[in-house]
């Protein structure tokens, strides 16, 4: 049953409950061969942080089906979504279905949905979804819940204005974007202003890496400037005497006839300025020239109507608001540029750190619940050992099993976290089993070590025990999750029938490790007994002879435990010296 059920989930597995988003229509060329529930299309494409996104799916929901695993043939009859959780934070989705109901037992066997928004946290998402469905099988109308985690990746969120790019527009508790101005006016001079909402400006096109440290939002923006330059007025005060030794100037007076000519960073002649006769300085005003192909050069010649003009000298243009003098081979004087902005761009966006949850949990003063009470957390995912404890989403969690514990936990902005971890030690009880003679107790742990009478039981490492030696036990255990526990102390008595010790007797006691046994007035033959010394290790056994005998000589000089009596019967226990 789990296995369609898992399906039906994917159909609505992405969105929120109380969506805006618009309607949808179904594709309902969206029919398998087999009749099964069905997702189209199987992968939905990632989205993007920062960008909007919206896309639809359509499902069919066939009225009766078989289960491919059982071969169970069960009617569909109502599927209702009752809540979704951990969908990324500014999606949504709006489903065809009537609050959130689908009846393909009447024929409403297509449905769809579109999921829309603008994700802003970039990611891998468990989406999880519950359901309850009403399904008929055998008969009998069963009513199923379940929940299932859909992935849904969010890319990080790269994106821009009209001005400028970033690489990414939010995250939790800090987030580093990388910025470039996009307008560059070249060969036209421009500049940037930047303005990062952190308390940092730039001026470079690619400006250093921006870190937000603290939640909260970021104004970032770019005016780009675009700076015309213009050439306004040229002055010459002397020139260079290269221009006197032809018959032009000769006939002039002996005076030059000064004029320029102004090529751009394409090599070509954009300006040619008035020639002024018979003068060796000259100026020209109002020239009035816009400076857009940078570099400029002005080159001063000497216009000769025989000979070829005589060349003056040439001066770069330098891009520098005000009056600039010059002086090249002898050709002196002073330009005038002045600047002016040209286009002005301006953009402005919005970054945003989430603050990270509070992840810590509390723990109940009888150490038995762990809790939360920030009412900012909306989302709980509890762990056990790294592993999800189903349907431990709640707040509070009763601890049940030993282990570890931990939580997933989102806040209302989808900034998730983990907690650090709990460690519940389990209770270690030794148990007694009459029967056997054992004493045990859970097994799983990663070490045992038994004690009897305060005093380490050697070769004993695993969860039980001989128990035939009365006295006083315990064990340490140690587990694989770092716990150390060590039990209380287990009192063994091993039950003795009073009348019928009192007619048992021992001796001699002390002895040289050759006893007699006696009940009553007449040897205790044929009778098991055991020898233990007082860490319970066996030193001699057997069965008394015709003589009631037992033979210890065996062991060597110390106190021992006399254990009579036979296996799963009441036994007596004597205390007995051998010198």
């Amino acid at each position: 049953m789990k296995y369609f059920l898992s399906l039906i989930v994917l159909l609505f597995g992405f969105g929120s409950l109380w969506a805006q988003c618009p309607a949808c229509v179904p594709d309902e060329s969206c029919v398998p061969e087999i009749a099964f529930p069905t997702l189209c299309p199987e992968v939905l494409p990632d989205a993007t942080a920062g960008n909007y996104y919206e896309t639809s799916i359509t499902f069919y929901m066939p009225a009766e089906l078989e289960d491919p695993e059982s071969g169970l043939v069960v009617s569909l009859e109502v599927i209702q979504v009752t809540n979704v959780l951990g969908l990324p934070y500014g999606l949504s989705f709006e489903l065809s279905g009537d609050d959130n109901f689908f009846y393909p037992s009447e024929g409403e066997q297509f449905g769809c949905a579109t999921i829309c928004g603008t994700p802003l946290l970039e990611g891998l998402y468990n989406v999880t979804v519950y359901v309850n469905a009403t399904v008929i099988a055998f008969g009998t109308t069963q009513s199923i819940t379940e929940s299932f985690s859909v992935p849904l990746t969010v890319l990080p969120g790269e994106g821009g204005t009209g001005s400028f790019t970033y690489n990414n527009i939010a995250s939790c508790d800090s987030l580093e974007v990388v910025f470039e101005a996009l307008i560059n006016g070249a060969p036209s001079p421009t500049s940037w202003n930047w303005d990062f909402g952190n308390g940092n400006t730039s001026n470079l096109q690619i400006p250093p890496v921006q870190q937000y440290t603290s939640s909260g939002e970021y104004t970032v923006s770019l005016q780009t400037t675009i700076t015309n330059y213009l050439l306004q007025s040229v002055s010459v005060t002397a020139l260079w005497n290269n221009w006197s030794n032809d018959a032009d100037d000769f006939f002039g007076l002996g005076n030059p006839d000064p004029f320029f000519v102004l090529t751009d960073g394409n090599e070509n002649i954009v300006f040619t300025s008035a020639t002024q006769d018979d003068v060796s300085s000259a100026s020209w005003l109002d020239i009035d020239y816009w400076l857009t192909n940078p570099p400029y050069t002005l080159q001063f010649y000497d216009e000769d109507l025989i000979t070829e003009n005589d060349f003056l000298g040439a001066i770069p243009l330098n891009f520098s608001p005000g009056a600039q003098s010059f002086n090249v081979n002898g050709t002196q004087g002073i330009l005038n540029i002045i600047s002016e902005s040209g286009d002005t761009f301006y953009d402005e966006q919005v970054f945003t750190v989430f603050p990270d949850p509070t992840t810590e949990f509390l723990v109940s003063e009888d150490g038995g619940v762990l809790y939360y009470d920030d009412p900012l957390l909306e989302e709980f995912v509890w762990l056990l050992n790294g592993d999800t404890i189903p349907n431990a989403l709640d707040s509070a969690l009763t601890m049940v099993n030993p282990g570890v514990y931990s939580c997933i936990v989102t806040n209302e902005f989808g900034c998730s976290g983990v907690s650090s971890s709990y460690t519940l030690c389990p209770e270690v009880n030794i148990i007694y089993d009459p029967f056997d003679s054992t004493l045990s107790i859970s097994s799983g742990f990663t070490s045992y070590l038994w004690e009897f009478n305060g005093l380490p039981i050697e070769g004993e490492n695993d969860n039980n025990i001989d128990g035939s030696l009365p006295g006083n036990y315990s064990v340490t255990i140690t587990t694989s999750y770092g716990c150390e526990v060590e039990s209380s102390v287990y009192t063994l008595t091993v039950g003795m029938d009073e009348p019928e010790a009192a007619t048992i007797t021992v001796f001699p006691n002390p002895s040289d490790g050759l006893i007699m046994l006696q009940k009553g007035n007449s040897p205790l033959r044929n009778t098991p007994w055991q020898a233990l010394d007082l860490r319970g290790s066996i030193c001699a056994s057997g069965y008394t002879d015709s003589s009631g005998s037992a033979d210890l000589r065996g062991c060597v000089s110390g106190m021992y435990l006399l254990r009579v009596g036979f296996e799963h019967s009441i036994v007596n226990v004597f205390r007995i010296a051998i010198e």
